[in-house]
C-alpha cells in the first residue's frame, strides 16, 4: 500500500545577501543555522504540515528551502540524513499540473 506522509519537519532557508562593501567578509550564519553558498539553512525538529512549516520559517524571517542546483540538493541531503522534510515547492493554485517554488518561479524538472 502507498502511504502519504502529511507531517514532516521543515527545512528553512535564509538567503544571505551581500553588499559591495561586505563582499570581502565571510558572512556567518546565526547559531543553529548551517551555511552553504551564501545561504543559511535551519532544520526544525518538530513535525508540521506544509502550511505550518512555512509559517514557522516565515516567523524566523526565512522560507522553506528552494533547491537551485544539484550541489545544493546534495548539501541538503547531507543535512537531512534521508529523513522527510518539507521544501518550498507546491502545486500551482490555478493549474494543478504545474508546480511553483515559494518565490513564485515555476519548477522545471531536469530533462532525463
Amino acid at each position: 500500500t502507498v502511504q502519504h506522509r502529511h507531517q514532516a519537519e521543515p527545512l528553512c532557508s535564509l538567503v544571505q545577501t551581500q553588499t559591495l562593501s561586505s563582499l570581502s567578509e565571510i558572512r556567518q550564519c546565526d547559531s543553529g543555522w548551517k551555511g552553504f553558498d551564501g545561504s543559511c539553512y535551519y532544520i526544525v525538529t518538530t513535525e508540521k504540515n506544509w502550511t505550518e512549516a512555512r509559517g514557522f520559517c516565515k516567523s524566523m524571517n526565512s522560507d522553506l528551502v528552494i533547491i537551485k542546483s544539484e550541489r545544493e540538493q546534495n548539501f541538503i541531503e547531507s543535512l537531512t540524513d534521508n529523513s522527510y522534510f518539507w521544501i518550498g515547492l507546491k502545486r500551482d493554485n490555478k493549474d494543478k499540473d504545474e508546480w511553483r517554488w515559494v518565490d513564485g518561479t515555476y519548477y522545471n524538472p531536469p530533462q532525463q
